[in-house]
């Protein structure tokens, strides 16, 4: 005589391996198993959902490109300064010196007040910030040359949305 695992009854089992006493209780039995499968696979996904959410959170030093492609913030760091010594150089190239080009435009633009020369030191100004480009997964926009422009200090403060007349005179 064995004891039926679902409602405690004796039975007399016709194999070795039978644990319930009728075809009612082998059915409450694969119930209660495919029950827990759920529960289980219930929390092993809720468990997954809370490290995709801390991943997403976290502030890890990767970052990834459109494609899925993975950055160590040193590789993203190496490829800007790389972009920024071409954007530079190809200003050189094509004018013979470095200057702000907000200040070129709005002398373009028939400004005669502004000194191009004058804004000075230069700068590589990010249309698209590093940290946006970051954040929306195109880390590529970083070192991107289309979207790296030299712009004196204060064009770049101004452009940055900076207060100029709270910085600290050093």
């Amino acid at each position: 005589m064995k004891k039926c695992k679902i409602c405690s009854k004796d039975f007399t089992p016709f194999s070795t391996i039978q644990n319930t006493c009728s075809r009612e209780c082998e059915k409450e039995k694969k119930a209660r198993k495919n029950e827990r499968k759920n529960q289980l696979g219930k929390r092993v996904s809720d468990e997954v959902k809370k490290v995709k959410k801390i991943a997403k959170i976290s502030k890890t030093n990767t970052y990834f490109d459109s494609k899925g492609n993975k950055y160590t913030k040193a590789q993203v760091e190496s490829k800007i300064r790389a972009a920024k010594e071409e954007v530079l150089q190809k200003q050189i190239d094509e004018y013979g010196y470095n200057f702000c080009t907000d200040c070129y435009y709005e002398w373009m633009d028939g400004n005669d007040k502004i000194n191009v020369n004058e804004c000075k030191p230069i700068d590589c100004s990010h249309t698209i910030s590093v940290k946006e480009a970051q954040e929306m997964r195109q880390v590529e926009l970083a070192w991107c040359t289309n979207n790296i422009v030299p712009r004196g200090r204060k064009c770049h403060q101004i452009r940055d949305g900076l207060d100029l007349g709270m910085k600290s005179k050093k």
